[in-house]
C-alpha cells in the first residue's frame, strides 16, 4: 500500500507540468488566440496579394522553420525548470526526510546500544514514528484525513490516532510535524 513513487515518481513530474500549464492556461489561451489572429491576418494579406511565388513560399517555409527552432529552444528552458523543481522535491524534500530518519536511528543506536527489551522498544518507536511521518506527508498531499489504515498497518497506535484524527479532519496543522515533535519530546 505504501508507494513513494506515486508522490515523487515520473508521473508526478507530468502532473506538475500539466498543473502548471492549467494554472497559466487563461494567459496561454489569450496568447494563442492573439497569435492565431495575427497569423490569420498575415495569411489573408499574403493570399490577397495574388499568386504565391516559389520565392515567397520558400521564405515562408524558412520563417516557419525558424519559429520551430525558437519554440524548441524555449521549450528546453521550460523542461529544465520543470525537471529541476521535480528533482528538488524528490531529493531535498523526501530524500531529506529519509536522511533525517537515518541520522536519528543511527544516533539512537549510539545512545541505546544494548540489545535488551527497553532499547529495542525505543528503536522501534522512533523508527515507527519516522516512517509514520513519511506516510503522513503522502496523506497530507492527497488531503486524506482517514488514519485508520495506518493503525491497521502498525504505523500508528490507536491512542496516537485519537490525538491526530481531530487535527487531520480539520487541517489545523501539519501532521508529520506533530510526529516529529513527539520524537523530540520522547528522545
Amino acid at each position: 500500500k505504501y508507494k513513494a513513487e506515486s508522490v515523487v515518481g515520473p508521473r508526478v513530474f507530468w502532473v506538475c507540468m500539466t498543473s502548471q500549464w492549467m494554472h497559466t492556461r487563461r494567459s496561454t489561451i489569450v496568447d494563442t488566440f492573439v497569435l492565431a489572429v495575427c497569423f490569420g491576418t498575415f495569411l489573408l494579406f499574403f493570399l490577397a496579394s495574388g499568386e504565391i511565388a516559389a520565392e515567397q513560399t520558400s521564405r515562408l517555409k524558412d520563417l516557419t522553420q525558424d519559429f520551430h527552432g525558437l519554440c524548441t529552444f524555449l521549450l528546453g528552458f521550460y523542461m529544465n525548470t520543470c525537471i529541476g523543481r521535480w528533482w528538488a522535491i524528490r531529493a531535498d524534500g523526501i530524500g531529506g526526510l529519509w536522511g533525517q530518519i537515518d541520522d536519528l536511528t543511527m544516533l539512537l543506536g549510539c545512545y541505546f546500544p544494548r540489545n535488551d527489551a527497553a532499547d529495542r522498544a525505543v528503536h522501534e518507536r522512533v523508527l515507527r514514528w519516522g516512517v509514520l511521518s513519511h506516510e503522513l506527508i503522502y496523506k497530507q498531499v492527497r488531503e486524506c484525513s482517514d488514519l485508520s489504515d495506518l493503525v491497521q498497518r502498525g504505523l500508528l497506535l490507536e491512542e496516537e490516532r485519537l490525538v491526530l484524527q481531530p487535527l487531520a479532519s480539520q487541517h489545523l496543522c501539519s501532521l508529520p510535524q506533530v510526529v516529529w515533535c513527539w520524537q523530540v519530546s520522547f528522545v
